[in-house]
């Protein structure tokens, strides 16, 4: 059938965290394809992924713990996950990350209804997304 691949795709199952950071890894690909060819709000919406996904990771052995698992299945609030990844949270609000943890704080606002509205970003403002998305990836691969 055609739909099988769908399907299958449907049951796939996270038994890993490296399954979670590969996915972060494939939205940051995916992302930056869009941002070079200025698809504004599809890099937007994809971004967020990014970071929750890498997150999610960083929490996936505490996933049998009701809170943390609540916040694996049914959220994509980034500062709640980064909250729960205790050094990183740390760490980034020490004096000498304050623009990491500017960026971050930017990223949090994010969230998946973005999908739904219409508006388009300008391109200053995606570039500025772009920009924060980056920092803050690259900032969370050194520390987890």
């Amino acid at each position: 059938m055609a739909q099988r691949w769908l399907e299958e795709l449907a049951r796939f199952a996270i038994t890993k965290p490296s399954q979670l950071r590969e996915k972060s890894n494939q939205w940051f690909d995916d992302a930056d394809f869009l941002h070079h060819h200025r698809r504004w709000s599809a890099l937007i919406c994809l971004g967020g992924f990014v970071v929750e996904c890498h997150l999610k990771s960083v929490l996936w052995p505490r996933r049998t713990e009701p809170h943390v698992g609540r916040l694996l299945w049914r959220s994509h609030d980034s500062g709640a996950l980064l909250a729960e990844c205790a050094a990183p949270d740390r760490e980034i609000r020490k004096p000498q990350f304050a623009d990491v943890w500017s960026s971050f704080q930017f990223l949090a606002s994010w969230t998946v209804r973005i999908r739904y509205n219409p508006k388009r970003p300008s391109t200053a403002d995606s570039c500025a997304y772009w920009q924060h998305l980056t920092e803050v990836r690259q900032w969370l691969l050194g520390r987890t």
